[in-house]
């Protein structure tokens, strides 16, 4: 009897787990606005993705002076500095960009410092704007110099 009793122990414990294994919850991103969003997913594992942003200057002169580099900032913090031109068409995957992405959806607030030379002069031109994150686009080119 104790036999029998200890098989359907047995039995009955195989049958629980493997129930509880079939109900796992699937892990992603349920993040709305996320890229890979996937509505299935019930537990977020932190792999969303959001857009990228990629700061390009179309031409290498400016007001007639040549571009040395452009430096981008994000929160008053450098993301980094490129120092020749690049088309809209190529600027996501171009050389001559800068990239931010952002870890969440949010309004990204950037400046961008043109560094002009001159044979008389260096100077340089601060331009400014704001750009969000969007589950519907991957990749944002922002030319610096509009």
């Amino acid at each position: 009897m104790n036999r029998m009793l200890s098989l359907k122990t047995i039995i009955l414990s195989l049958t629980v787990v493997s129930f509880l294994s079939s109900c796992s919850k699937k892990e992603g991103c349920n993040f709305n606005e996320a890229l890979n969003y996937d509505n299935l997913v019930v537990v977020d594992d932190g792999s969303c993705r959001f857009t990228h942003f990629t700061f390009y200057a179309d031409t290498t002169y400016l007001n007639g002076m040549l571009i040395e580099k452009v430096a981008i900032k994000i929160a008053n913090k450098q993301v980094g500095t490129f120092s020749n031109m690049e088309t809209s068409g190529s600027a996501c995957s171009g050389l001559n960009t800068t990239t931010y992405s952002p870890k969440s959806v949010e309004n990204v607030f950037w400046t961008s410092e043109i560094h002009l030379l001159d044979s008389l002069v260096d100077s340089v031109i601060v331009t400014s704007g704001e750009v969000r994150t969007s589950p519907n686009l991957e990749c944002y080119a922002i030319n610096v110099l509009l």
